[in-house]
């Protein structure tokens, strides 16, 4: 697809006289082939089609000398990344990303730029990190291993405290699965069966 619209193939503008643009035909012939069990829900039809124009755009810049090498350069140090166990996006996420870097800058990412776009976001507060926090408190007043040595065992108390770990026991699970789901992408699979694969061996 990069290649396609480097070579002018196909590009991100819509037709004159109306229609729908490269990408969602795109999008559109590779759900036809898809399998007749999988599901394309409407929004997630123009989600997926938004993310290919994204590619196809990168494909489509006059100002780099080759976007396919930018590509390549993506494959690479995805490869490399993989190999030292860095875990990187998956494939496609991670093309998409390089792509709307990419379009903001009139000069070829560096590898370091590259990189920083398949580096999976770490922020120092998330919302996993902040209630494994409070679950930690919450526990430690029902078992009164706090600096106070405050201690609550009441009925409310132990609910709240059993509800919050399994708030948290849920966050980890969503991470594993979105894990899994990626690898799933890569693989070929669509977004709807990685879903109900993985989520069927999760039951």
């Amino acid at each position: 697809m990069l290649r396609a619209a480097a070579d002018g193939i196909i590009s991100t503008a819509k037709p004159q006289g109306g229609g729908k643009d490269d990408a969602t035909l795109i999008y559109e012939a590779y759900t036809a082939m898809d399998s007749k069990h999988a599901e394309h829900t409407a929004g997630g039809a123009k989600a997926n089609a938004s993310k290919l124009r994204q590619i196809i755009g990168m494909g489509c810049m006059t100002t780099l000398s080759d976007p396919v090498a930018v590509g390549d350069r993506v494959v690479r140090i995805h490869d490399e990344m993989t190999d030292a166990e860095l875990k990187p996006k998956a494939m496609f996420a991670a093309l998409v990303d390089v792509a709307r870097a990419q379009q903001a800058s009139d000069s070829e990412l560096s590898d370091e730029a590259i990189r920083e776009c398949l580096t999976k976001s770490k922020t120092d507060k998330t919302l996993e990190k902040e209630w494994e926090a409070i679950h930690k408190r919450v526990e430690g007043l029902v078992t009164g291993e706090n600096a106070a040595k405050l201690k609550d065992q009441s009925e409310t108390a132990i609910k709240i405290q059993e509800l919050i770990a399994e708030h948290v026991k849920n966050y980890k699970a969503e991470g594993t699965r979105q894990d899994r789901i990626d690898a799933m992408l890569e693989l070929g699979y669509t977004q709807a069966q990685a879903t109900a694969i993985v989520d069927k061996k999760l039951i």
